[in-house]
């Protein structure tokens, strides 16, 4: 059982936090959104599995292709709507 989180450095929203209050058997974890709680809950799926740097790695790659085709999706945008104002 994780009994506390010593430090987070560079993971989702985390760039450098330290400790965290002692964990019980049940524990409630709540907060606004994109304030880091599925990151959390990622990091304790990788201590699970005892593999963090895959699970991190994993996610790195995932947000690369991510943005790749976000960008590509701008772009598009951009040129249909260039063509619109030409025409």
């Amino acid at each position: 059982m994780i009994e506390r989180i010593i430090k987070i450095k560079n993971v989702g929203k985390y760039e450098d936090c330290d400790s965290s209050p002692e964990f019980e058997d049940v524990n409630l974890i709540f907060a606004e959104n994109a304030n880091g709680k599925t990151t959390l809950s990622e990091i304790f799926h990788s201590l699970g599995n005892n593999r963090p740097e895959d699970e991190v790695a994993q996610r790195r790659k995932d947000l690369l292709a991510y943005c790749e085709l976000d960008t590509l999706a701008m772009v598009k945008i951009y040129q249909h709507l260039q063509n619109e104002v030409l025409i």
